[in-house]
C-alpha cells in the first residue's frame, strides 16, 4: 500500500532554501515589520523578562508570532498560487474569501505555537520539580508530553492549507500515521541545523571570553539570534509548502 504521507525530505528542504535565496527582496520587503517585530520582542524579553517561562514569553511574543503568520501567509500564496504581495494583481485579485484565509492562517500558526509552548511548559515543570526521579507517573507523563509533540509535528503544515483555502479532511486522512512526523522532523533539522552553525561562528568570532561579555555583545547576540531565527522561519516555511505539494499533489487545492 502506497504511504500518501510521503515527501521528499532533503528535495523540500533544498527548494525551500533556494526559494528564499531567489525571492530574497521580495521577503526582505514584506519582511521588514515583522523582522523587527521579532528581533525587538526577543530583545525586550530577555532584556526585562530573562526569567519568564514559556507561557509568557508565547504571550509577549504574540504580535510578533502574528506577523510572522502574515509573512507566512503570503509566502505561502506566492508558491503555490503565483500572488506576488503589492502588485496591481494582488490588489486586483482581492476578495473576501482571501482575507478570511489570511485571518485563519494566523490563528492556526498561533494556535500550534501555543500548543507546543503549553507542552514544553508542563514538560519543564516536570523535569523542575523532581518528579522525574521519583515517580514513575511522571516519567509516563514526560514520555506522553514527548510523544504528543512529535505527533503533532504534522500541525506545522496546517498553515499552508489555511492560506489557500484547502479542506483539513484530505490532509488529515493522508497523516494518520506516524511517517508524516518524523518527515517534518527531519524537514526541520534540516533547515535548522546550517543556522545554529551560522550563529555560532558569528556569535564566538565576536564574544571571545563569556566571562567578559558587555551589554554591547549581548545586544549583538541578541539581534543576530533573532534574525538568523526568522530566516530560519521564512525557510522552513517555504520546505513546508513544498512538501504538502509533494505529498498531496493534485489534490492540494488552490483558491
Amino acid at each position: 500500500m502506497q504511504d500518501k504521507s510521503r515527501f521528499g525530505v532533503f528535495l523540500a528542504a533544498r527548494q525551500g532554501y533556494t526559494h528564499v535565496a531567489e525571492a530574497w527582496r521580495y521577503y526582505l520587503r514584506i519582511s521588514l515589520a515583522a523582522l523587527a517585530l521579532h528581533v525587538a520582542t526577543i530583545y525586550g524579553i530577555d532584556t526585562f523578562l530573562p526569567e519568564s517561562g514559556l507561557v509568557t514569553r508565547f504571550l509577549w511574543g504574540l504580535p510578533a508570532e502574528a506577523a510572522l503568520s502574515l509573512v507566512l501567509f503570503l509566502q505561502a500564496r506566492l508558491i503555490l498560487c503565483g500572488e506576488v504581495f503589492g502588485t496591481e494583481e494582488w490588489r486586483a485579485s482581492a476578495s473576501e474569501a482571501r482575507n478570511d484565509m489570511m485571518e485563519t492562517t494566523i490563528i492556526v500558526q498561533v494556535l500550534v505555537k501555543m500548543f507546543y509552548a503549553l507542552l514544553f511548559t508542563a514538560l519543564v515543570g516536570l523535569a523542575e520539580s523532581g518528579l522525574l526521579e521519583k515517580s514513575s507517573a511522571a516519567k509516563i507523563g514526560a514520555a506522553l508530553i514527548i510523544g504528543c509533540a512529535f505527533w503533532g509535528l504534522r500541525f506545522t503544515m496546517m498553515h499552508v492549507l489555511a492560506a489557500v483555502g484547502q479542506s483539513m479532511k484530505a490532509f488529515f486522512w493522508r497523516v494518520h500515521g506516524l511517517g508524516v512526523s518524523a518527515r517534518v522532523f527531519g524537514l526541520i533539522f534540516c533547515c535548522t541545523l546550517p543556522f545554529v552553525f551560522l550563529r555560532e561562528i558569528m556569535i564566538h568570532g565576536v564574544v571571545a571570553d563569556v566571562t567578559q561579555v558587555t551589554d554591547a555583545m549581548r545586544s549583538f547576540v541578541l539581534i543576530v539570534s533573532g534574525v538568523l531565527s526568522y530566516i530560519v522561519n521564512l525557510v522552513l516555511g517555504a520546505a513546508l509548502v513544498y512538501a504538502l505539494k509533494d505529498m498531496m499533489g493534485k489534490d492540494l487545492k488552490t483558491a
